[in-house]
Order: structure tokens, then sequence, then C-alpha cells
């Protein structure tokens, strides 16, 4: 049963109430009951001609108009109805003839008459069931006034007196709606329930909310359910397929879009109509004809040149032929007409213009904008627009900002449902990726010191560009010039072993010294130079010094703490393509020593083990030498001092002994052994000065050759697998590093998480909570101050002579006294109200520092400059906020009451002077005191939510912050194409370069 069914069977028979009237003749009152009998049967024309006919012998009576303007009504001619009622009104003024006129003037279109006929009618008091209507009536009057906030007020009055009117309900949906309040239309229309709709309008409505809410199938169910229930009404039979043609372009079922938009043009009769170019060019696009769609926006805007969605439409295609200027001034326009989701579709416009202007800034604030209108419309908890994200992600690629780039197409990419867009988002994302990662140069492989080189410079520019890299560009940089200089064969075992002594066999002069106790305490390096000189290199920032050998020796014993290590250098033709270093000894008497002979163990490319023939290795020297990497390419054992085992002829049995010794326990792990007597060889090189290859009895002859082919010959390849160990150390470090910052950051991002979960919780409770607390002390020193002010106002009146009985008035200095002082002690509990408000917000925002305190410590200065940015932002708002909350909550209502006092102060101070009973005076002072009640709670907890919704997002862009830093991590300072090649297998002999 529609509206005016159910609101005939209450109103229209209610003659009695034209009490006046009946004292008429019988033969009157009979015709009145026959044409109202015509009446309730629908037989209006006849109905119609009884009256008449009474009206001519009786011209005055009310009721008869009253009833001519229903039947009237009711047969579709509102002009004479609104005549009738008005001559009945003339007559006499009920509520219900002035309903019946306003529905009349509302079916003319006469919004004001209307409106002021409901008024009318609620200003005689009628009854419950008649307030609805007039309350629904102008509910309906307001929204087709385009006034949605007026007809929300209205509706809801009308649903508090009778909730079970689903049109009231589908009506107050409607304002809703109308306001973007989605949320609440749906909770009204769920409330109207859709089985219990009635007429094509509450199907449309819903299908609309659905469309808005972008739930597209349940909206397409609901448009076609709409134009099942249009039978008849072709406007709104339109209306809902348009609506079904839009849901199902975005669905991407053009099928069914285009049988739908032939239906409607078919049904539009030819009637030239704005929506179906518009739609017609939606279809053209998506089918790939642009000069179709073209054409159809052209005939649109030709037909109402505001309309927002054909001004899209043309403003896309300037977009696409290169014209981002002309696209922008058409979103604009269409934004001057948005409407429900309009604004987001036209911000997100001229956004996409904006960036192909290269106007990136305007570009990211209009998107932001979209985004907000988008929030406002759903809520929070809706899916973003992955459009808008996308279009977010452009505009950062554009910027260099690759980070937030990946994040906001991340976003995109996980709320994309178009597959062209999820294709387009993957695309761009890719580039950003690629951006993001090192744009390193290369070599196929890492198989010669040349391919190195190259790698390690790459590396060099990588650490060299970025700050957080600092402390690998030392480390980067000696392992390059290891690789560039000579190579490095380090001399190590234990003390006495004859270690220096081999070195001054090698050169053949005796460079560094020798001697039975462990001189050697700091490495020695020895490499080529123009003239014999040493160089010692001190620890921290003093300078090195150049000595001879000898004055070298007696600092090693007088400043040995001090130094570090020393260069020997000698113009032998031999150190141009080898370094020799000297090594303390590992079994020394300072713990110092061993330190320094172990990290020369690992630094050197390559190494020669010299043991004492009659000490032969220990297990701890076996163990070492298992461990070094590659021993078996760069690692020679020595057996020296085999001339104290006996004659030439006499230690063949023992030197072979010691050699199946070191090859049983050592032998996979080095490249050879040779027994040697360095002290001999450097004797008779001495005399000779050179030693014969068929008569040598030293081993040297030989050991020399092999020292040639086994690692100076290959030292190409040795540097190659040295270096390549060393960068494998060096990127481990890296990558450690990488993960550290991965973890370090998701751990930050972590307590934010859990800061912004504790904001939550708070913010659940807390702003009602204290809203009411507020009110309650309000109220309880309201009273405080209105006894506090009594007594003032009774002490004032006190007679001054005790002689003097009668009343004494107040003074002009009593009333401008206690005026002022019922304004002061009312500004002091609106101050101490704030104050409490604004120390408690205070305090939110010192617990919100402290949990965010760890975080801001544990970045790195440079990270956290931006956190810090984002603080001090939060901080500016909330003290923009404490300016709204003392001018919006508390200045309103002292500057009502101060507007109160002054304009009812006079004469309230008049009457009270007229009273004896101080209770009475507190009543009368209370009526110049503002009383806030739910609206003070409802502003200072929407305050309290405003403040809120700023910290929240604060928390949310620190989180974001650090997601992105954690993404610029992950990809900024990702090493593993270098570590790819590192371990991949060689492609050739490696070289010798």
């Amino acid at each position: 049963m529609g509206f005016f069914d159910r609101i005939t069977e209450r109103v229209g028979g209610i003659f009695g109430d034209f009490i006046e009237e009946v004292m008429i003749p019988d033969e009157i009152h009979q015709r009145i009951v026959q044409a109202t009998t015509y009446y309730d049967r629908g037989e209006y024309e006849t109905a119609l001609g009884i009256i008449a006919s009474l009206q001519r012998i009786q011209p005055n009576l009310a009721r008869v108009h009253y009833l001519e303007g229903l039947c009237h009504f009711h047969r579709g001619a509102p002009q004479e109805a609104a005549r009738a009622f008005r001559r009945a009104l003339e007559l006499k003024e009920q509520p219900h003839s002035h309903l019946w006129a306003g529905l009349s003037m509302e079916q003319m279109r006469e919004w004001r008459s209307a409106q002021d006929h409901f008024r009318r009618a609620l200003a005689l008091t009628p009854t419950e069931e008649l307030s609805f209507d007039l309350y629904f009536g102008l509910g309906r009057v307001y929204l087709a006034q385009s006034r949605a906030d007026k007809a929300v007020k209205e509706l809801r009055k009308a649903l508090r007196i009778s909730d079970n009117q689903p049109e009231a309900s589908v009506a107050l949906a409607q304002a809703l709606f109308e306001r973007g309040r989605l949320d609440e239309a749906r909770a009204a229309i769920e409330h109207a329930g859709p089985s219990n709709f009635e007429g094509v309008k509450s199907h449309l409505i819903y299908a609309r909310l659905l469309h808005a809410m972008e739930e597209l199938p349940e909206a397409l169910g609901a448009y076609h359910d709409a134009a099942m229930a249009s039978t008849g009404q072709p406007v709104d039979r339109l209306a809902a397929q348009l609506g079904c043609v839009r849901v199902a372009l975005e669905l991407g079922e053009l099928e069914l879009a285009a049988e739908t938009l032939d239906a409607a043009k078919s049904g539009a009769r030819g009637e030239p109509r704005a929506d179906l170019h518009v739609l017609q060019a939606r279809l053209a696009t998506a089918n790939g004809e642009d000069p179709v769609a073209a054409r159809h926006y052209e005939l649109a805007l030709q037909q109402d040149p505001s309309h927002g969605e054909a001004l899209r439409g043309v403003g896309y295609m300037s977009l696409a032929a290169g014209q981002p200027q002309i696209a922008l001034e058409h979103f604009k326009r269409a934004l001057e007409t948005s409407h429900h989701r309009d604004p987001e579709e036209s911000l997100l416009g001229q956004g996409l213009a904006r960036h192909a202007m290269n106007d990136l800034s305007g570009a990211r604030q209009v998107l932001d904008e979209a985004t907000k209108a988008r929030r406002d419309r759903l809520g929070r908890e809706h899916e973003p627009d992955a459009r808008v994200l996308h279009a977010l992600g452009k505009v950062a690629l554009t910027a260099g900002d690759y980070a937030e780039a990946i994040v906001a197409l991340r976003d995109a990419a996980d709320h994309a449902r178009d597959p062209a867009l999820a294709r387009s988002i993957d695309d761009d994302m890719t580039r950003a990726l690629d951006e993001l990662k090192p744009g390193w140069a290369l070599p196929a492989t890492l198989d010669n010191p040349l391919h190195i080189e190259r790698t390690l410079q790459a590396l060099q520019d990588y650490i060299a560009a970025d700050s957080r890299l600092v402390d690998f560009m030392p480390p980067t940089q000696q392992i390059l010039r290891a690789l560039n200089a000579p190579l490095s064969i380090a001399i190590v075992g234990e003390f006495n072993a004859g270690k220096s002594t081999l070195i001054n066999a090698l050169i053949g002069e005796d460079i560094v010294p020798m001697g039975v106790l462990p001189t050697t305490a700091h490495t020695g390096i020895i490499q080529y130079g123009p003239r014999q000189a040493a160089r010692v290199m001190y620890r921290g920032d003093q300078d090195a010094v150049e000595v001879s050998f000898p004055e070298a020796k007696k600092l090693m014993k007088t400043n040995a703490d001090e130094i570090d290590y020393l260069e020997y250098l000698y113009p032998h033709p031999e150190l141009r393509a080898v370094h020799f270093w000297d090594t303390p000894g590992f079994n020394a008497l300072e713990e110092r020593h061993e330190e320094v002979a172990a990290r020369a163990l690992e630094q050197a490319e390559a190494i020669l083990w010299v043991l004492d023939a009659n000490q032969v290795l220990s297990q701890t020297e076996f163990d070492r030498i298992e461990n070094i990497p590659g021993g078996d390419q760069r690692l020679l054992v020595v057996i020296n001092k085999i001339d104290r085992l006996g004659g030439p002829g006499e230690r063949d049995e023992a030197v072979a002994h010691l050699l199946d010794y070191v090859e049983q326990n050592a032998g996979a792990h080095v490249a050879g052994c040779y027994p040697i007597s360095a002290l001999r060889a450097r004797q008779e090189l001495a005399e000779a000065g050179e030693l014969d290859a068929e008569a040598d009895t030293t081993g040297f002859v030989s050991f020399r050759q092999h020292l040639h082919e086994r690692i100076t010959e290959r030292a190409g390849m040795i540097k190659t697998m040295e270096t390549k160990r060393h960068l494998g150390g060096l990127i481990l470090e890296l990558t450690t590093f990488q993960h550290s910052l991965i973890q370090g950051y998701r751990g930050l991002g972590e307590q934010v998480t859990s800061a912004g979960g504790w904001l939550e919780e708070v913010w659940e409770t807390r702003p009602r909570r204290v809203a009411e607390f507020e009110l309650m002390e309000y109220e309880d020193r309201i009273d405080q101050m209105l006894r506090a002010v009594s007594r003032e106002i009774a002490e004032a009146l006190k007679p001054r002579n005790t002689l003097v009985s009668q009343r004494m008035v107040l003074s002009e200095e009593d009333r401008e006294f206690l005026l002022g002082l019922l304004k002061d002690r009312f500004a002091a509990i609106l101050e101490r109200s704030r104050e409490r408000v604004i120390n408690d917000v205070l305090g939110l925002e010192a617990e919100l520092a402290e949990r965010m305190g760890p975080v801001l410590s544990g970045l790195s200065l440079q990270d956290a400059r931006g956190l810090n940015r984002r603080l001090e932002g939060f901080q500016d708002e909330v003290r923009v906020l404490k300016l709204l909350l003392e001018e919006r909550v508390y200045g309103q209502i002292e500057a009502r009451a101060t507007g109160q006092i002054d304009a009812a102060g006079e004469l309230l101070l008049s009457e009270i002077e007229q009273l004896s009973d101080q209770n009475r005076w507190r009543g009368l002072l209370r009526k110049v005191i503002p009383q806030p009640r739910e609206s003070f709670v409802d502003e200072l907890a929407q305050w309290y939510d405003k403040f809120f919704v700023t910290a929240r997002r604060f928390c949310d862009r620190a989180k974001r912050d650090l997601s992105l830093l954690e993404l610029e991590a992950h990809y900024r300072y990702d090493v593993t194409p270098v570590e790819a090649l590192l371990t991949a297998p060689p492609q050739g002999d490696g070289g010798e370069g």
C-alpha cells in the first residue's frame, strides 16, 4: 500500500473535526454522507457532482470544500484541489486541510507553498499520526529543493514518531545519499527493507546507493529490479536502464551494456538525452572506437554543457591526444558539477592532467584530495581506488621517488580489478624496481683480474653514491689496491723457523733482521723502491717516517707498540711483481705477534709456510693450514734448516720422512712442500753471487724454480681467486648490513603499529568519556557559580542602614559588578574545562612521543630527519586543533553567554529585585547561561576525534615512511648480481694478467 493510500485511510474521513458544522439540515448532511461514500469508492466525478449541488445550497461549509479538494487531488487535478483546500482553510483552519493543501502544492512543484502549509499544520498541534505525515512531507519538499541537510532533519523527526515506515526510510536514505553519508544511507534503506519497497523510486535509490558503494553485482541486480518495477513509468525505467549500463561497463560486461543501452534508446522514443550519448561514448571507448566516442561526447555537451561525465570523457580523450591543458580545464569544469562519487573522478582526471604537464606537486595534491574524497564518501574501512594509487605511483616514479612509487603501485596492484589496469600497474612496478635497484655495469664473469677490477670499480661507485655505505669504502679500496698491486706473498710460521732468512735469500740481500729472538714484531712488507730504505707506518694519526734499515731495526725495538707495520723498499727487479710479507711467529711470546701473523695469513694472496726441520708441523699448524682457503693453489710449505739433519747424503732419509709426514697430514691443502737450507743458500749466494743448479745441496734452486712456476707465474690466477674471496667477504658484509637494515626498519614499524593500536584503543572510549565528564563538571560548576552570584546579589540588596527596613535596589555599580562577575565566573568555568582537556591531550601527546621515542632513536640521523618532520607536522596540527577547541567549542559557548548576559542581564536583575526566594534567583540567572548538554558532548567528542584522526594519520605516515625505508633497503642494497658472479662456475682458465 502506497503513502497516499495509507494517508487517505487515516485522513480522508476525519470530517468529525468540523464540529462547528454539526448544526446543519439533515438533507445537507445526507448529501455530504452520500458524496463521502462515492469518494471512498473512488467515484470522484459523481462525488464532485453532489458537492457542486451542496455548494449552491450551502457555500460556506468547510468540510464540503475539504471533500472537494480530496476528490480533485485523487483524480489528478492538484490545481483544483489546492483551490478547494484554500477555501476550506479560509472557512476553518485545520491541520489536515493544510496537509492536503501542501500535498497538492507538492504535486505542482510549488515547493515553498507546500513547505508553508506543512509548517502551519505543525503549528496547530496536530495528532501524532498527522505529525508524521507533515514531517515526511517537509522532508520530501526539502529533498526536491536539493536541501538534503534540512530533509534529513525533518525525516528523522518523522521516523522518531513512527519508524516502521519504509517510504520515509527510503526518503531518508536518499537525503543521506545526497549528502554523501553512504553508511548512514545504507542503514536507513536496510531498515526500510528492500522487500518492502513499493514503486521504482525505492529500487532506484537502493541501486544508486549500492553503485556508489561499489557493490557492483548487487547494484546491477537492484537496477534490474528498478527497471522491472517501472512499468508504465518511462522516465524511471530509462534511469534504471542507464544505471544498468553504467554498472555493466564498470564490470566489463560490454555485451550486456550494449544490449541494455539499445533498449534504453528505444524507450527514450528518440528524445535526445546527454546521458545516452555519454554511455554510448563510454561503450565506444571500451570497444576501441575513439572517433565514435568523441562524436557522442560532443553531442552530449551540446545538449548539456555542464554534464560532468561528458566533461570527464572529453578530458580523458584530450589526455590521450596529448593535450593535458585542455584536459585539465574539462576536469575542472566537471568538478564544479560533481555529485556523489564524481569529485574523486574529476580529481583523478586533474591529477593525470597535471602529471602530464609535469606539475608533480599539483598532481600529488589533487590525487591526495581524491583519496580523501573517497574516504569521506565510503569510510576508512573501504578499499582505496586502484586508479588513484596507480596515478600516485606514476607521479612518484616521474619524481624519482622510486621507493614511494613501489609502495603506491604495490597497493594499487592489491586492489586492481580491471585486467588492463593490473597489466599497466605491473609495467610501472617493473620500471620502478629497475630504477631502485643499483645500476650495476658488471662483466659476464669474474674469471680474470680485469673483470674483477671493473666489478670493484662499479662497487666503489655504488658505495660512494650512498652515505649509509661510507664504512664499506675503505675495504673496497683496499681490495682494489691489492688487485692492482704486485702479488703479495706472506712468509709465515712459528718464530725462529728462519722466515726472515728465507726472504733475504730470495732477495739476495740482508734486508730484514735475523736472530734467535722473535725480532719480527710487525709485518714487514718487502717491495720495490728506487732506493734502499724503510718506511715505518705508525698507528693512529702519526705520520710515516722513512729511515735506513738499521734505524728501522732500532725503532722496532724502542717503539714497538707505536708501529703498525713496516715497508722495506729495495731496488730489486723481482720486487716489481712480488711483495714479500715478513711476519711474526705464531708461537712468539707476545700475543700481539700472533694476531699480526694471523692477519697477514688472512690478507696475503700467496703463502710460504716455513717450518724448522727439527720441529716439523704441530697439530695447531695443521689446523691452520686446513682452514686456509685455496691453499692447494697458493700455499707452499718450506721445510727449512735441513742442514741440521746432516750432510747432503746423510739427511736424505730424514728429509723424505718429513716430506711424507707433511704430505700425509696436509697434502690436500698445499701446492707443494720443499726442503731447503735458507741460511746456507744465503751464505753461498753472498759468496758466489749465484747457485749452481746441478751442484745445489741447499734445495733452494729447486724451491725457487717451483715458487716461480707455482706462484709468481700464476699470479693472475691467484690474484683472481684471492680477490674474489675478499670480494665475497665484502659482499657478505653488505648483505648482512642490508638484512640488518630491513629487520631494523621492520621492527621499528612494528613499534609504530603498536603505538597506532594503543591510539585506536584509547580513541574508542576517550572522546565521549571525557566530554561527558566535562559536561557533568560544567553543570556542577554552574550550580556553584549561581549560588555564589546569588550570595553577592543578596549582599548587595541588604539594607545599608539598620534603622531602615525597606528593601534595597541594586545600584548601577552593583549591576555592572554582578553582570561582570557572572561573565568572569562563567569564563573561568570554561577555562578550567579547556585546561583539563588540553592537559589530557598533552598527556596523550607525551604518551605517543614516548612510544615513538625508541623509533626515532633506532633510526640513523639521516632517516630520523624525515620522521622528525612528520612529528613536527603533527605537533603543528595539534596546535591548530587547540586553537579550534578554544574558538569553536568553548569560544562559542562563552560568546553565547556574553551575548545573553548583555541582552537580558539587566532585566533579570530587575526581576530578581522583586523576588525574595534565592532559589528563584538562580533559576532566573540560569536563563542567561547556555545549556550545552548533548551538543556540548557531541562537539567536544568530535574535537577529540579530530585529534585522534591527526595522531592516527601521523602514525600511518610514520609506518609508511618505515615501509618505504624497508623497501628501499630491500632493493637499493641488493648486491645479489655481484654475489651471483662470485658463485658462477668459471668459464675459462682465468688468465694471468
